[in-house]
């Protein structure tokens, strides 16, 4: 991580007060995006009545960008 400041004043080193290293803080972010994937999915599931519907309503609600 580049250690310039962001658009709040703060460099990405305040980062690792709250995590121990690049790997944790890598960890959480893929857990987090996985967490509100499954999330997206969940949501879907439940209330699209067929499998191609459920599909089509998680990937539109799905930012990968």
């Amino acid at each position: 991580m580049r250690s310039e400041p962001n658009a709040k004043g703060s460099d990405s080193s305040h980062l690792y007060y709250y995590f121990s290293g690049r790997k944790n803080l890598i960890a959480f972010l893929l857990t987090e995006h996985l967490v509100a994937a499954a999330q997206m999915i969940k949501t879907a599931s439940d209330t699209q009545p067929s499998r191609a519907d459920r599909l089509r309503s998680a990937a539109a609600r799905t930012n990968w960008t």
